[in-house]
């Protein structure tokens, strides 16, 4: 084996973003990173082909509702997106005289409490306004910002013993889904409106605390800013708007909330040190990633043709791919409507270059570096494609109840 000592040491000066120039925490000093890493992984395990001490390291999945099968993963987290347009939809079946007991969203959330699986809910406010609503989330006003956090307190009062962590918002500051429009990410000076809406909900939260003793035990994860790997690696055309709330959601983070959620769906394992550098001292609370993949390479694998051992292979097994797809992201897309066998697909997912070993690889390096909650994204395949070969199940693109990645799940519980 071949030890690396990785010496990851405060980010410059120039580099740090004060929000406030009193900020609670301290600036975290130097980091060790200790990985041992094997010298020859051709024939090796992939899932033991690195070495640690670390212990605390949580693992999850993104995007998977049954507690049985979490359960048999081995997951301690499940980390669930929900609309505010879903509760209120609850809710008005309550108010109506259906039983919270007969809902589905309601059972799904006890059965994965039932089997021992930890969750995290992260709620959306949807724009319905907007060009896009599944992207874009609101900042509500008036009397709409006074509904959404009564909705917010019987929702938590509801759910929230079942509930381990209340996340914030989702991807913010750029374009993931609950990112917002220009203005509500402007800091006039005492904070973006985003910012001051987060505001109101980490108080609303700790005001349910304390007068509901069942929702003592319950966490904050921040609003989770993307941009990171673009910021670390090549920030050029960016816009300053976006940059500065990148930095003010992480202040956010560190001066309200439990957790400082970050998505680490695109990074390579050999652009985790860089980026781990400039998390350094940046970061000041404990990390968790809901959002954590490795799907640089599968993105790659997708805008390329389809390969002839691939298409000679559909044929062997009487598959018929049409003349007007061409590439692999088309065929994904193909079989979404028209499943193949596993088989297919574990070709597929062996053609796009998974780097084998990631799951313990990364993880390994991220608890030492100070995140404690790992989520897969995924556990079921969600329609994207690139997402989707990194899928534990296939279950949109396998025509069959077997449809197990089996690789990709033994490494998962062998973390």
């Amino acid at each position: 084996m071949i030890s690396a000592l990785l010496v990851i040491k405060p980010i410059p000066a120039s580099r740090v973003y004060k929000r406030k120039p009193t900020m609670k925490k301290p600036i975290t000093l130097i980091l060790l990173l200790l990985v041992f890493f094997s010298c020859d992984t051709d024939d090796a395990d992939p899932t033991a082909t690195i070495a640690t001490t670390n212990s605390e390291i949580k693992k999850g999945i993104f995007g998977l509702r049954d507690g049985a099968v979490l359960s048999d993963l081995g997951a301690e987290y499940t980390r669930i997106i929900t609309w505010d347009s879903d509760i209120k939809a609850i809710y008005a079946d309550v108010d109506n005289g259906v039983p919270l007991e007969n809902n589905l969203y309601y059972n799904q959330v006890k059965g994965i409490h039932d089997n021992g699986v930890k969750i995290i809910v992260t709620l959306r406010w949807p724009d319905q306004n907007s060009a896009d609503p599944a992207l874009y989330d609101r900042v509500p006003q008036a009397q709409d910002r006074i509904e959404s956090l009564d909705l917010l307190s019987r929702f938590l009062n509801d759910f929230g013993p079942w509930l381990e962590i209340y996340s914030v918002q989702n991807e913010v500051g750029g374009l993931g889904p609950g990112t917002y429009i220009e203005e509500n990410m402007v800091n006039t000076g005492s904070g973006s409106p985003a910012a001051l809406w987060w505001q109101d909900i980490v108080e609303r939260v700790a005001s349910e605390k304390e007068s509901n003793p069942n929702l003592t035990h319950l966490k904050i994860g921040s609003p989770v800013p993307v941009l990171l790997k673009r910021l670390v690696f090549d920030s050029s055309g960016l816009p300053q708007t976006n940059i500065d709330f990148f930095y003010e959601t992480v202040a956010f983070g560190n001066e309200y909330c439990d957790y400082v959620d970050l998505h680490l769906n695109t990074l390579s394992l050999s652009e985790y040190e860089e980026t781990l550098f400039f998390l350094n001292g940046l970061v000041t609370q404990p990390m968790m990633a809901t959002e954590w993949s490795e799907v640089s390479s599968a993105n790659a694998y997708i805008a390329q043709p389809i390969s002839s051992e691939l298409a000679s292979y559909a044929e062997e097994i009487n598959y018929t791919i049409p003349g007007s797809v061409t590439t692999n992201d088309a065929l994904v897309e193909h079989l979404y409507d028209n499943p193949s066998t596993l088989d297919f697909w574990q070709f597929m997912v062996q053609e796009s270059n998974y780097e084998e070993g990631f799951m313990a690889q990364s993880s390994a390096l991220l608890s030492a570096a100070g995140f404690e909650i790992l989520c897969w994204n995924s556990g079921w395949q969600e329609g994207l494609t690139a997402y989707d070969l990194r899928s534990f199940y296939a279950t949109k693109t396998v025509g069959s109840a077997n449809n197990e990645l089996s690789g990709f799940t033994n490494e998962f519980k062998n973390l």
